[in-house]
C-alpha cells in the first residue's frame, strides 16, 4: 500500500514537475508560488506556510516575495519520493 504524500511533499513534487515541463534544461528556474498553490487547491496563506517549511529545510529557495525555486536538496527528495512511490 502506498503512503500518502504530505502537503509539503505534494507542493515540492508539483514544483519539480512544473519546472521539468516548462524548462527541463534549467531545473532550478523560479516559479510564482501562487500558481502552484492554486493548482493544488491551497490558499495563499496555507501555501506561505508550506513554503516556510520547505525553505527552512532547504528543499526550496525563496527568490523574491512571490517566486520560489527547487534546490539540489529538494531535487534529491523528489527523486527519493518518486522511487518510494514506484516500489510501493
Amino acid at each position: 500500500m502506498s503512503q500518502a504524500y504530505t502537503k509539503e511533499e505534494r507542493f515540492l513534487l508539483h514544483l519539480h514537475k512544473k519546472t521539468v515541463e516548462t524548462d527541463g534544461s534549467n531545473l532550478y528556474k523560479p516559479f510564482d508560488f501562487a500558481e502552484i498553490a492554486e493548482t493544488l487547491g491551497q490558499s495563499p496563506k496555507g501555501a506561505k506556510t508550506t513554503i516556510q517549511i520547505l525553505a527552512s529545510t532547504n528543499f526550496i529557495k525563496k527568490v523574491d516575495k512571490s517566486r520560489i525555486s527547487i534546490t539540489p536538496h529538494g531535487k534529491k527528495l523528489v527523486k527519493q519520493l518518486e522511487e518510494e512511490h514506484e516500489t510501493s
